[in-house]
């Protein structure tokens, strides 16, 4: 994709942003939900959801691996209980998440840690 193809299909997203759906931490519930909400230009998780928004029209977005997250990830992780499903489900996910999504991740476990 050229830079001015990219430009065109930004300038063309809603003004109110990109629809994405996410995991969002409940810390009453000790657990992560999927929800579907609107992801503004500018919010932290723009990055993402512009990557999904392009892999669902056909373009491929190709990432650099990022052993350091992963390995933060782990580590904070070790820190829940072992029966927790949420710490058993990202870690059965990890190996599949993008850069993208680890980092989110991983912004989202240092809030509640």
């Amino acid at each position: 994709m050229s830079e001015g193809e990219l430009t065109e299909i930004l300038d063309g997203l809603p003004a109110e942003g990109i629809s994405m759906i996410r995991d969002v931490y409940d810390p009453e519930r000790e657990s992560f939900s999927l929800v579907r909400g609107v992801v503004p230009q500018g919010h932290e998780l723009f990055p993402l959801a512009l990557k999904k928004f392009l892999e669902e029209k056909g373009y491929e977005v190709v990432e650099e691996s990022d052993d350091r997250t992963e390995e933060e990830l782990k580590k904070i992780l070790d820190s829940f209980p072992d029966d927790n499903e949420d710490k058993a489900d990202i870690l059965n996910r990890l190996s599949e998440m993008s850069r993208l999504e680890k980092t989110l991740l991983l912004r989202e476990l240092k809030k509640i840690d």
